[in-house]
This record gives structure tokens, C-alpha cells and sequence, in this order.
């Protein structure tokens, strides 16, 4: 079930509706029967393994260190044997058995309470906002959230604040996303037939179309969360807007981040150990990070590149802080672009292909460039009929993108707890225009979230 789909919409109001009417004491009963309904519907596969984990999880963390530690073994184990040794991908494992190695290991160390009631434990894990695509939730900051459900009330103020995050989650992956998705899948599809200037774009459009696709996925997850009486982790602070790897990885999928930083980095021995272990450290984090988002060399290689750039950046940190932080951010641009590179291509016999046609001077040309210009003017999608004003209007929404980014770094605040503060022209002009642009360019008809398959 997709959350720009139909299906889902159907799925919301009648939760929404049965969650606002139900006495106090059955909240928890509803919203078990709705995560375990959103969970089935995904696939009876996936819910049979989503079951087993949560279960098998629940019954070892009452054995003390001996069962939580077993819990995360096997947690591990089967990540790793769907990731790497099945053909067959349950949605959303990698978040969940995520969040079940972090509930164990925060009850190993005591900094989490030990969930009793199987139905409070089910929900934490099984959250449907959260469930194929995070955040990584800790028990510590959303199992008291799930066992208050009196607490947790269909308010105006939820509604409103709920409301806007899944507008600005919609709107950036229908029009946004899913239209840079166009060209995206287009060149790196057919790395033969491009180059230079096209690959240089793509990889672009890539870089922009991943963030507004997960951040869009996460805003429509808080948002849903949010108008039930859930507050949900933020997963991005304006990654783009950051002045090292270091600042990016604080703003990008922050849940994961922390996630790694504390169940791995800081276990590990963090930077307690000296410099060349620290370094080692990184290296291990980063590419365990990219062994998380697929099985492919292409990944490791990814996560890779981030390690060195961070040790790199801890080498020469003094000469570094004195460099501008304009140029700062625009080095960091180019360097985590860089690294989506290797992310974003299908396999890793492309990458020969990519960086020799990426550097081919005969791609260069005038009419290359001519060619790319309008291959990204008319790019279509399924064989629509072409349209230029269709794909004019995606660098409108990029422009609104711009707009409010700059507002939420000024404010540091999501755009969403900005614009309920204003008064009712500003406010109804946001969500007019949001509303226009969706109908009017939003594309429909890919509405799968990239994160999904990881």
C-alpha cells in the first residue's frame, strides 16, 4: 500500500475514522488491527515475516542479556539472509529488524524500558506511517507514545500540522521525484547512448530526485502519524544546505545515522581508541551503512567513498574550518553527488561505462548539449505525448523547493510548523499552490519510493 495511492487514502479515512470514535481503552486493539491490515496488504509473505520477528523479538527480551543478545543475532541473520541469500525482499525488514536490534540493545543497557503488553510492542514495531520506510524509531521516544494512546487524540492542531506534512510530501514526490524520475531512469538505463552533459544532469536530477523522494515518503509518515497524535523522528534538516560529510550525515536520514552512530560506531570504540582506530571505525560504519542499502559492489563503494571523505575531512579539519562555508557547501554538493553516482547505477560493470562516456569529448559538443537541453524539455514518461510545459513546471516546483529549503534553514523548523504560524492568506496561498501543482504536473504513474526496495 502506497501512500500517494488510492488504496491507501481509502485505508486512512476508514482508520481515522474508526481511531476518533472508539472508546479510550480499544484505541491499542485498533491500531494493532490497522498496522497488521497495512502490513498484510503489502504481501502475506512479508507479513508472515514481519510477524516472526516481532514475536520472536518480544519473547527473547524477557531472558535478560543472554536472550536480547540472541534476539539480535537473529535479528542480523535474517536481514542479511533476505538481503543477500533470497530472492524474495519482505517490505520494510531493513527498518524494522533495525528498531528490534535497537529495542534490544537499549533494554541490554537499561536505557529502555522492557515492553510487557505484546500488543504495545507489536504496534512500536509494526507503526504502519513507519513500516516500509522508517524512521528508526528508539523505544525510548515512541513506545510511551503507543502505550498513552489516551494521550493520543484527532486534534485541529494535529490535523493541521498532520496535514501540511503530507501536502509537502505529496507534493514533493509527484511533482518533484517522480518527474525527475523521467530523465533520471532514462540516461542511466541507456548509459550507452549518453554522455557528458547528459550524465552530468542525470546525476544531478538523481541527487535531487532521491531526497525529495525519501524526505517526501518521511513527511507524509510524520504527517499521518502526527494527525493521530504521534510525533515521529525527522529524518532530514536540509542535507544540501550542510558544510562537511560530516554535517550532511547529521541531516540526512538522520533515524539511520544515529542508529549506526550508537549501535555500531560507538561499540566499536568510537574515537576512544586513538586516531587510526577511529578512522578504522568509519571505514566499518560506512560500509556496513551500504551493505544496509543493497548487495551490490556499487553500495560498498558508495558507502566507501563516504568513509574516506569523512576521514579525510577529520585529517585537515583545522585547515578545512578556515576555508568559507559557501564554498564549503558547494564542495560537499559535489562530493556527495559524486558518491550517489555509484548509488544510483544498476550494476557495477556501469560505472566503466559511465566515467568513460561522462569524459568522452565527443559528447561535448554543441549539438550534445543541444540534445540534452531538450531531451530534458521533452523527456516523457509511458509514452505520454510530449509537453513542454509540463516538464517547464518542474523547475517551478524545484523553485519552491529552493524557497521554502531557505525558509526551514532560516527558521530551523519544517516548513509545516512554519506555515500553520501565518495568517490565512499565506496560508491558503501554500496550499493552493501545492494543491495546483500536484493535479497539474504531478506524475501518478510511478509512485513506488525508492527506499522501499532498501
Amino acid at each position: 500500500m502506497i501512500f500517494t495511492n488510492f488504496s491507501f487514502f481509502l485505508f486512512f479515512i476508514i482508520f481515522l475514522c474508526s481511531y476518533s470514535f472508539i472508546n479510550k481503552e480499544f484505541k491499542k486493539y485498533i491500531l494493532l488491527i490497522g498496522n497488521l491490515f497495512f502490513c498484510f496488504y503489502a504481501g502475506w509473505q512479508s507479513f508472515i515475516v514481519a510477524i516472526t520477528v516481532v514475536l520472536v523479538t518480544y519473547f527473547l527480551s524477557y531472558f535478560n542479556k543472554i536472550g536480547c543478545y540472541i534476539g539480535i543475532c537473529i535479528n542480523v541473520f535474517i536481514l542479511i539472509f533476505f538481503k543477500y541469500f533470497s530472492s524474495f525482499y519482505p517490505v520494510g525488514i531493513s527498518f524494522y529488524t533495525f528498531t528490534c536490534i535497537a529495542y534490544l540493545s537499549d533494554v541490554t543497557s537499561k536505557t529502555c524500558n522492557h515492553e510487557k503488553n505484546i500488543v504495545n510492542f507489536s504496534n512500536y514495531i509494526l507503526f504502519f506511517p513507519k513500516l516500509i520506510s522508517g524512521p528508526v524509531e528508539r523505544g525510548g521516544n515512541f513506545l510511551p507514545q503507543v502505550t498513552n494512546l489516551e494521550e493520543k487524540n484527532v486534534t485541529f492542531e494535529n490535523l493541521q500540522i498532520g496535514f501540511h506534512y503530507v501536502l509537502f510530501g505529496v507534493f514533493k514526490k509527484l511533482c518533484i521525484a517522480n518527474r525527475l524520475q523521467i530523465y533520471v531512469d532514462k540516461v542511466f538505463d541507456n548509459l550507452l547512448h549518453f554522455g557528458g552533459l547528459s550524465l552530468m544532469i542525470a546525476a544531478i536530477f538523481y541527487s535531487i530526485q532521491l531526497y525529495c523522494d525519501f524526505s517526501g515518503y518521511t513527511d507524509i509518515a510524520i504527517g499521518v502519524a502526527r494527525i493521530f497524535g504521534f510525533k515521529l523522528t525527522q529524518n532530514f534538516k536540509n542535507p544540501y544546505s550542510s558544510v562537511s560529510i560530516g554535517d550532511f550525515w547529521h541531516k540526512w536520514h538522520i533515524s539511520l545515522s544515529s542508529w549506526l552512530k550508537d549501535y555500531i560506531y560507538i561499540p566499536l570504540g568510537g574515537n576512544r581508541k586513538g586516531k587510526i582506530k577511529k578512522y578504522i571505525n568509519i571505514l566499518i560504519t560506512f560500509l556496513i551503512s551500504g551493505m544496509w542499502h543493497g548487495n551490490t559492489m556499487n553500495f560498498l563503494i558508495w558507502g566507501g567513498l563516504h568513509a574516506i571523505f569523512q576521514i579525510i575531512e577529520n585529517i585537515f579539519c583545522r585547515q578545512i574550518s578556515k576555508i568559507n562555508l559557501k564554498i564549503r557547501n558547494l564542495i560537499t554538493i559535489f562530493l556527495v553527488l559524486f558518491a550517489w553516482i555509484f548509488f544510483r547505477l544498476n550494476h557495477f560493470s556501469d560505472i566503466y561505462i559511465y566515467f568513460l562516456n561522462l569524459f568522452s569529448k565527443n559528447y561535448m559538443s554543441i549539438s550534445s548539449i543541444k540534445k540534452s537541453l531538450y531531451e530534458i524539455t521533452f523527456s516523457t514518461y509511458n509514452n505520454m505525448t510530449p509537453s513542454i510545459m509540463l516538464n517547464i513546471n518542474v523547475y517551478v516546483s524545484l523553485l519552491i523547493l529552493f524557497i521554502v529549503s531557505r525558509i526551514e534553514v532560516q527558521k530551523n523548523k519544517h516548513i509545516s510548523e512554519i506555515i500553520i504560524c501565518q495568517n490565512k492568506i499565506i496560508r491558503y496561498f501554500f496550499d493552493y499552490l501545492l494543491i495546483f501543482c500536484i493535479f497539474t504536473i504531478g506524475v501518478f504513474d510511478s509512485t513506488r519510493f525508492i527506499y522501499a526496495a532498501f
